[in-house]
């Protein structure tokens, strides 16, 4: 077993993910990666110059329970501990209210809330065998200001927070964290293929404090920050990185 620091993704095949994944294997970690697609392990690898033994990815779909407990069962017999959890699968179609089906509003509670839920879950007991484990929930800063077609969404991602602070307060004293990164609008292949125009973009760019367009590049050093000890007495808290549209 390596003796490397060992993360797990949710939804680390594209966007924000595959973001934090490079990052982090750039910067010495073993990573687990979990998505409903497959990923190529090897190309991660050279992306981010990482050798390609570093690289564990699990197709999986992170809202069937069971699914999900066959991956993290083989994650736990290749590793002795988990240092952190970064809960980032999402999904965010945008349309009315009345224009969904139930069964859109199930996927979107079910990926974005309970699959975090279930990762959670499924990981704690292998993320309490660490000195100092840490789970990260992706959230976003549409909580605060609300997002015209996005209801279901945003509802999801203020379940995720609410989560957050509980898991804070229920695992007191145990030596394992819970914060929530709160993410503002970035520019990614999702939303431009959900809608997101350059018209879109430049609209939130002009409400936010500093004028820029989000990446996902743009948040990686809140994880790096979370993942550190610098934040060992940081918990139940929300870090928002929305290029100051909301404070917090």
């Amino acid at each position: 077993m390596s003796s490397r620091k060992q993360i797990v993704i949710t939804g680390a095949a594209s966007g924000l993910g595959k973001t934090f994944a490079l990052h982090l294997l750039g910067h010495g970690y073993e990573l687990h990666l979990i998505d409903i697609v497959s990923i190529d392990n090897l190309k991660y690898a050279l992306d981010s110059g990482a050798n390609a033994e570093f690289v564990n990815s699990y197709v999986c779909d992170i809202s069937d329970y069971e699914s999900l407990g066959t991956v993290a069962k083989e994650i736990k017999e290749r590793t002795t501990s988990l240092s952190c959890l970064i809960n980032n699968a999402g999904i965010f179609p945008f349309n009315k209210l009345e224009l969904y089906s139930p069964s859109d509003i199930q996927r979107i509670i079910n990926v974005n809330l309970v699959g975090s839920i279930y990762a959670t879950k499924q990981f704690i007991s292998h993320l309490l065998l660490s000195d100092s484990g840490r789970v990260i929930n992706v959230g976003s800063s549409t909580v605060y200001s609300g997002l015209s077609d996005a209801s279901i969404y945003v509802a999801s991602k203020m379940g995720l927070l609410g989560f957050t602070r509980s898991m804070a307060r229920e695992y007191r004293g145990a030596g394992l964290t819970f914060n929530l990164l709160s993410c503002g609008l970035m520019r990614t292949e999702a939303v431009v293929s959900a809608g997101g125009s350059d018209e879109f973009f430049d609209h939130f760019k002009g409400l936010q404090c500093i004028d820029k367009t989000l990446t996902p590049s743009d948040m990686t050093g809140a994880v790096d920050f979370l993942i550190s000890d610098a934040s060992s007495c940081i918990t139940g808290q929300t870090i928002n990185v929305d290029g100051g549209l909301n404070f917090v």
